[in-house]
């Protein structure tokens, strides 16, 4: 799937499609499911092979008011990375979900609290 693609299917998401009903699969050179403000899985199949890292929520430098938060309520998360797995300047919470994650610094990784709950 290129990037646009799965762009689009995110987009699509937002207007109504369930998170459970997303597959979204991805292999890129840079860091791939990146936000700002958060990411949000509560569902579907992700799976991730990047360079950099591969889930990621940081805002830019001159942003004060995105959190960089990652919630994970569900969903078969795979990733491959050549940094972090899933990295955070924000909270981490993950409460359910299917991991696997190989990468090459740390699996996972948050400037803030990582909170795992089952």
């Amino acid at each position: 799937m290129s990037r646009e693609d799965a762009m689009n299917q995110l987009a699509t998401l937002t207007g109504g499609r369930t998170a459970e009903e997303l597959v979204f699969e991805t292999v890129t050179t840079d860091w791939y499911l990146a936000a700002d403000g958060s990411v949000v899985i509560q569902g579907g199949t992700v799976n991730v092979e990047a360079d950099g890292d591969g889930i990621k929520s940081s805002p830019d430098d001159d942003d004060t008011d995105s959190a960089g938060t990652i919630t994970i309520s569900g969903g078969t998360i795979t990733v491959s990375a050549g940094d972090d797995g899933i990295n955070a300047s924000g909270n981490i919470t993950i409460s359910g979900g299917t991991f696997d994650i190989d990468a090459q610094s740390d699996g996972i990784q948050t400037d803030s609290d990582l909170t795992i709950t089952n």
